[in-house]
C-alpha cells in the first residue's frame, strides 16, 4: 500500500512537524508535494526516507498547481493520498478526482474561526470535501467545530503527538535556561499573535507578583506582536517579571527552567507545546477553550476562561502553591499514555489499512 502527501510548505509550523514526526517513526518513505513555501524541514523529511515534489504555489495559480499535482499523481498512482491543511486539500482533492485515485483522507489542524479557513480558501475547503473518503481531526474539538452537512459522515479524531521519551530525556538533560532570582518561572510558547493571549498572561501577572514578587513569566516565540508585549510589560509594570524573549535557539532549555507552563490561549486546535510541556513533567495552566480541556486532566492542570486576567492569575497562583513536582509527574504519565508517536503512526497505519481494504 502506497501513500503520499501533500501540505502547504515544509516550514516549521505545526502540521509540518507533525507529518515529520509521523513519518520519521513509520516505515514509510513516501512522497510528499508541497505548494512552494518555506523549505525548513527539507533536509529532515529527505533524512526520513520522503522524496519531496514542489508543485507550485496558489500565488502562481491554483489550476496550475492541480493539473501539476494530477500529472505527478497519475504517474506515481499512491493507493492513498492524505493532505494536510486548507491550500493542500484545495490542491490534492480535484487533483486526485483528475488522476482516477479514489481514497483521499483530510487532516484538519485547526478549528473553523482560525484564517486559514475563511475567505474563498474556507469557502473551496467545504464544497471540495465529499471527494474525500475520511476527514481527520487533530482533536475533538476541531471535529466538532469542523464538521457539516457536506462531506464525509466519518470523521476519525487522531491527537497529535511527540516521541515523549526523547523529549523528556532532551529537558532533562538540558543545561537549561536559568533565573536564578524569580520563583516561581512561568512559561510561556508561541508565536506572537492574538490567538495565543499572551496579553492575557503578561496582565495577568500584575496579580501574580503581589502573591508571588519574585515570580516571572517568560514568553518564547516570535511574531507580529513582540513588539507591542514588551510595551505592554511597562504599562502593566511587570517589565521586572516578565521576559519576551523572541526566537530562542532552544525552547527545551527553557522547559528545564521552567516551574510550570501556562496557555492563555483564546482558541486552539490542538497545542502541540502542552504535550511537549507534559513530557518535560511541567503543571500546565490553561485556559477552558476548544482542544486544551480535552489535553489536560485536573491531576495536573487548572484551567481559566480565555481574556481573563484575573481569573488566570488565580489559577497560576493557585498551581504555584501546590506540589509541582507530584503535578508534573502526572502530566508525564499523561503524555506517556495517551500523546506518544507510536500512538499516533498506529492510528493512522490502521486507517490505511482499513480504507485499503475497504476499496
Amino acid at each position: 500500500m502506497q501513500v503520499s502527501y501533500v501540505i502547504n510548505s515544509l516550514a516549521t509550523g505545526g502540521a509540518e512537524r507533525m507529518l515529520l514526526r509521523q513519518i520519521q517513526y513509520s516505515p514509510r518513505e513516501p512522497t510528499v508535494y508541497t505548494l512552494g513555501g518555506a523549505k525548513d524541514l527539507k533536509p529532515e523529511f529527505e533524512e526520513a526516507g520522503s522524496s519531496i515534489v514542489d508543485v507550485g504555489s496558489l500565488e502562481d495559480g491554483y489550476l496550475r498547481a492541480v493539473c501539476t499535482l494530477r500529472d505527478h499523481l497519475s504517474e506515481e498512482d499512491p493507493d492513498i493520498v492524505h493532505s494536510h491543511l486548507p491550500n493542500a486539500h484545495i490542491v490534492a482533492r480535484p487533483a486526485c478526482m483528475l488522476a482516477r485515485i479514489e481514497d483521499i483522507v483530510s487532516t484538519h489542524h485547526n478549528v473553523a474561526r482560525s484564517p486559514g479557513y475563511q475567505f474563498r480558501v474556507g469557502t473551496l475547503e467545504k464544497v471540495t470535501r465529499p471527494i474525500d473518503t475520511t476527514e481527520i481531526a487533530v482533536s475533538d474539538a476541531v471535529r466538532r467545530s469542523q464538521k457539516s452537512l457536506v462531506g464525509p459522515e466519518s470523521w476519525e479524531v487522531i491527537h497529535n503527538a511527540i516521541d515523549v521519551e526523547a523529549y523528556h530525556n532532551k529537558v532533562a538533560e538540558s543545561e537549561g535556561v536559568q533565573f536564578d532570582s524569580h520563583s516561581p518561572v512561568f512559561l510561556n510558547v508561541g508565536r506572537y499573535v492574538e490567538q495565543k493571549g499572551q496579553k492575557t498572561l503578561i496582565k495577568a501577572m500584575s496579580d501574580v507578583v503581589e502573591e508571588f514578587p519574585d515570580a516571572a513569566a517568560v514568553i518564547v516565540g516570535w511574531g507580529s506582536l513582540e513588539s507591542e508585549l514588551r510595551e505592554l510589560t511597562q504599562d502593566v509594570g511587570v517589565s521586572d517579571n516578565v521576559f519576551v524573549t523572541g526566537k530562542v535557539p532552544s525552547v527545551p532549555d527553557y522547559y528545564s527552567g521552567a516551574d510550570i507552563f501556562v496557555m492563555s490561549s483564546v482558541w486552539e486546535g490542538f497545542g502541540i507545546v502542552l504535550i511537549e510541556a507534559m513530557a518535560a513533567g511541567l503543571p500546565i495552566v490553561g485556559t477552558d477553550t476548544t482542544a486544551i480541556p480535552e489535553i489536560v486532566t485536573e491531576d495536573f492542570a487548572k484551567v481559566a476562561p480565555p481574556q481573563s486576567p484575573e481569573q488566570l492569575a488565580e489559577k497560576m497562583i493557585s498551581v504555584a502553591d501546590s506540589d509541582t513536582e507530584v503535578l508534573g509527574e502526572n502530566a508525564l504519565r499523561q503524555a506517556r499514555k495517551h500523546f506518544d508517536i507510536t500512538r499516533l503512526v498506529e492510528q493512522h497505519e490502521t486507517l490505511y489499512e482499513r480504507i485499503y481494504y475497504d476499496s
